[in-house]
C-alpha cells in the first residue's frame, strides 16, 4: 500500500495547500490590481473543507466510531473560539467607528454570522444602491456560512446511506453533479444566487468528498488508476493553474460557473498527488507554509475587517504602507489567536462547548439589540448627524404607485392609464425622478400621459454597449427599440450619468461590443484606446436617436447631474481611528466641479442637436453662474450620494418633466 494514500496519517501538504489559499484571498483584497484572481483562494478552500470533513467522517464510519454529537462539539471547538473573537473586536471598533446605519447593518450582520447565514443576508443585500462590499467588515463571512451549512447537513446525509457503500458514492456523485448543474443553470439569470447560495457551491466542498471517498473507501481501486498517473504532473499542473489564476483571473468574471473548475481541480489535482508528490513535499509541507496554513482560519477571519475599517476610515485613499501593515497586523492577530485561544480550547474537554454555545447566543443578542437600534453606535450623539443618515440611502424608486410589468422577458415599471405613454430609457439617473413624475400624475390625472420605465442601475441606455459585472443590463436596448414600435408610445427620454460610460480615465469594465469583437471604453494608459472606441460609442447613440426619429418620437436628451464627493452627504463628516467628528456644512461648491465632464457634455449636446433631440439639464436648476447646491437652506442635503438625487428634493424643485408629461394646456394652468 502506497504511502502516498494513507489517510490514517496527517498531511502537512494540506495545510501548505490551505496556505497558498489563504494568502491568495489577502493578496486579492489587499492588491486587486496584482492578485486579480486571488478570489479563488475561496473555492480551494472548499475543496479542502470537503475532502477534510469527509475524510474524518468516513475513517470514523468505517471504524464505526461515529458519533454526530462528538462531531458537532469537535466543530464547535474548532470555530466558535476565534470567530467570537472577531465579532466582538468588529463591534467594539464598529461602535467607534461607524454611523448609526452602519453600526445597525453591523449587528445584522453580527446576528448573521452567530447563525452561519451571513451569505443568505449579503444575497437579501444585494442591489445597486447597497454599501459597497470593503465597507462591510463581515462580509467575508460568507464563505465560512456555506462551510458550516455543509457540515450540518453533510455528516447526517453519510450517516443515513454510509450502511450501503454504493449509495453513499451515488449521494456524493449525484449531489456534485446536481449543485454543478444549478451553478451553471443560475449564472446568467441571477449570478448572486450562484456566488452565494449553498445549492450552487456544495458542489465545490463535495468535489473533496468525492477525493476522500476513492482515497478511503475505495482505496484499491482508486490506486489502480491513479498509479497510472506521475503524482509529480497531478501537483505540478495543480500548483501552477493556480498561480496563473491566482495572477490572470479576472473577478468580473462569470463565477463561479464554469470558471470556478480552475481552482477546484488543481486543488483535487494537489491532493490527489498525496503527500509524497515532490511539490507537495518539499514546496507545500515546507515549515513556513505549514505554519501559514495552521494559522489559516484565523488569518482568514482578521484580515478583511482590518481592510475593511481601512476603507471606512480613508475610503479615498488607496495607502500601501497602510495595507501592509494591516496585513502584518492581520498575521500577528492571527498568531496570538491559534496560540492562545484556539489551541488551548481544542484542548479542553467536550463540556467546553457548553459556555462557547452561550457566548454564541450573547453575541446573537447583541447584534439583534444593534440592529433594532437598541444599542446604539457613539457616532448618534453628534449633532445634526440625523439629517446626514437620512440623506444617505434616501431612495424612491420604483415607490409606491409605478406597477411591475414583463416585456419580453425584461422587468418594467408603469403608471397611468392614458393611452399616450412616455418610455424612459436609461440607469438609476433617470429613476431617481420618479418622485416629480409621481406628484404629476397624482395632481393630473386622468389626462396626463402615461409612462414606462425600461431601466436598470448602472444599465447604459446605449445600444451595443454592455459590461460583464451588470449582466442583468444586457437585454435594455434590445426591449428599448422593440418598444419603439408601439405607436402609444409617443414620446422617448433618454438618461443616464453619462459620464460613467463616456469618461475613458474612469475605471470601468464597460465596452462596446461590434461583430463579436469587444473595444473596451476604459484607457488604463494614456496610450490606450478607449477614446478611439468611444467615438463608436456616440455613433451609436446617434443611431438609436436617428431610430427614434424614424419612429416618428418625440425625444428628449436627459444630461446628468452634476456629481463628485463634495455632493456626498458623508463628506460633511471625518473619520479617523478615533471616531466621528462633523466637520463641513457647505451648501455650494464651485461649479468647477463641471469641468472635468465638460467635453462629454458638450459632445452629447452636439449628437442631440444633429438629431432635432430636446435637452433636458438638471445643471440648469442646480447650479448658478458660480456654484451648485449640495443642501438646501436648511441644511438638509439634496444628494443621497455622490451622483443621486433625494426624492424631496426632485419631487418639489425639479420641473422640467412636467412639460414633457402635461400638454401645453395643462402646463400653461398649472405654472
Amino acid at each position: 500500500m502506497s504511502h502516498a494514500y494513507d489517510q490514517t496519517q496527517y498531511r502537512p501538504d494540506i495545510d501548505g495547500l490551505r496556505a497558498i489559499a489563504v494568502l491568495a484571498v489577502i493578496a486579492f483584497h489587499a492588491f486587486p490590481d496584482y492578485f486579480k484572481g486571488g478570489f479563488i483562494g475561496v473555492d480551494i478552500f472548499f475543496v479542502i473543507s470537503g475532502f477534510l470533513i469527509s475524510n474524518i467522517l468516513l475513517k470514523e464510519m468505517v471504524q464505526k466510531k461515529f458519533s454526530l454529537i462528538d462531531f458537532y462539539t469537535r466543530r464547535i471547538k474548532r470555530i466558535f473560539p476565534a470567530l467570537l473573537l472577531v465579532l466582538i473586536a468588529c463591534l467594539l471598533y464598529g461602535w467607534l467607528l461607524l454611523l448609526p446605519n452602519e453600526f445597525a447593518q453591523l449587528g445584522k450582520h453580527i446576528l448573521s454570522a452567530t447563525g452561519f447565514i451571513t451569505n443568505f443576508t449579503l444575497y437579501q443585500e444585494i442591489g445597486y444602491f447597497n454599501s459597497r462590499a470593503e465597507l462591510k467588515p463581515l462580509l467575508h463571512l460568507w464563505s465560512l456560512g456555506i462551510e458550516e451549512q455543509f457540515y450540518i447537513i453533510w455528516p447526517l446525509l453519510l450517516f443515513l446511506v454510509y450502511r450501503w457503500k454504493l449509495l453513499t458514492l451515488a449521494l456524493i456523485v449525484v449531489g456534485l453533479m446536481i449543485s454543478f448543474a444549478l451553478n451553471i443553470f443560475y449564472l446568467t439569470s441571477d449570478p448572486e444566487f450562484t456566488f452565494y447560495l449553498p445549492l450552487t457551491r456544495f458542489w465545490e466542498l463535495m468535489l473533496g468528498s468525492l477525493i476522500s471517498y476513492f482515497m478511503l473507501v475505495k482505496h484499491d481501486k482508486s490506486m489502480h488508476y491513479f498509479n497510472k498517473i506521475n503524482p509529480n504532473i497531478l501537483s505540478g499542473i495543480g500548483v501552477l493553474i493556480i498561480m496563473m489564476g491566482v495572477f490572470y483571473m479576472e473577478n468580473t468574471l462569470h463565477f463561479p460557473g464554469w470558471w470556478a473548475l480552475v481552482p477546484t481541480l488543481s486543488a483535487l489535482f494537489i491532493i490527489s498527488a498525496g503527500q509524497n508528490a515532490y511539490i507537495n513535499r518539499k514546496l507545500l509541507a515546507n515549515k513556513v507554509l505549514v505554519f501559514i496554513g495552521l494559522i489559516s482560519f484565523p488569518l482568514y477571519l482578521w484580515h478583511w475587517p482590518l481592510f475593511s475599517f481601512i476603507k471606512i476610515v480613508n475610503p479615498q485613499e488607496s495607502q500601501v504602507l497602510i495595507t501592509i501593515a494591516a496585513i502584518f497586523l492581520s498575521f500577528t492577530l492571527a498568531i496570538a489567536t491559534y496560540y492562545f485561544v484556539e489551541k488551548p480550547i481544542r484542548s479542553k474537554q467536550k463540556i467546553v462547548a457548553i459556555p462557547l454555545i452561550a457566548g454564541m447566543v450573547a453575541m446573537a443578542l447583541v447584534g439583534y439589540m444593534m440592529t433594532s437600534e437598541k444599542i446604539l453606535a457613539q457616532s448618534s450623539k453628534i449633532s445634526g448627524i440625523d439629517n446626514i443618515i437620512q440623506a444617505v440611502g434616501d431612495w424612491d424608486y420604483p415607490g409606491v404607485r409605478l406597477k411591475r410589468s414583463q416585456f419580453e422577458g425584461r422587468k418594467l415599471f408603469s403608471q397611468g392609464n392614458n393611452p399616450e405613454k412616455v418610455l424612459f430609457i436609461g440607469d438609476s439617473n433617470v429613476e431617481q425622478y420618479s418622485p416629480r413624475i409621481d406628484k404629476l400624475m397624482q395632481e393630473n390625472e386622468p389626462d396626463i400621459k402615461s409612462v414606462i420605465f425600461a431601466s436598470g442601475g448602472g444599465c447604459p441606455p446605449i445600444p451595443n454597449v454592455y459590461s460583464d459585472s451588470r449582466i442583468k443590463c444586457a437585454s435594455l436596448m434590445d426591449t428599448a427599440q422593440t418598444l419603439l414600435e408601439d405607436p402609444k408610445i409617443t414620446t422617448i427620454v433618454l438618461g443616464a450619468l453619462w459620464f460613467k460610460y463616456f469618461d475613458t480615465q474612469r475605471p470601468s469594465d464597460y465596452y462596446y461590443l461590434e461583430n463579436g469583437q469587444r473595444y473596451p471604453l476604459y484607457s488604463e494608459t494614456e496610450q490606450g484606446n478607449g477614446e478611439i472606441y468611444l467615438e463608436k460609442t456616440y455613433n451609436a447613440l446617434d443611431n438609436f436617436f436617428q431610430l427614434m426619429n424614424e419612429n416618428n418620437k418625440k425625444i428628449y436628451l436627459l444630461m446628468s447631474i452634476p456629481m463628485g464627493e463634495e455632493f456626498d452627504p458623508l463628506n460633511r463628516l471625518e473619520r479617523d481611528f478615533t471616531g466621528v467628528k462633523l466637520i463641513n456644512n457647505t451648501h455650494k461648491v464651485s461649479k468647477n466641479v463641471l469641468m472635468p465632464y465638460q467635453d462629454i457634455r458638450t459632445k452629447l449636446r452636439e449628437v442631440a442637436l444633429r438629431n432635432g433631440v430636446t435637452v433636458l439639464d438638471p445643471v440648469d436648476i442646480l447650479c448658478n453662474d458660480e456654484s451648485c447646491l449640495t443642501a438646501t437652506a436648511q441644511g438638509w442635503p439634496i444628494y443621497r450620494d455622490i451622483n443621486h438625487l433625494r426624492p424631496f428634493y426632485v419631487k418639489e424643485y425639479i420641473t422640467f418633466f412636467d412639460e414633457v408629461l402635461l400638454s401645453a394646456n395643462q402646463h400653461n394652468s398649472n405654472y
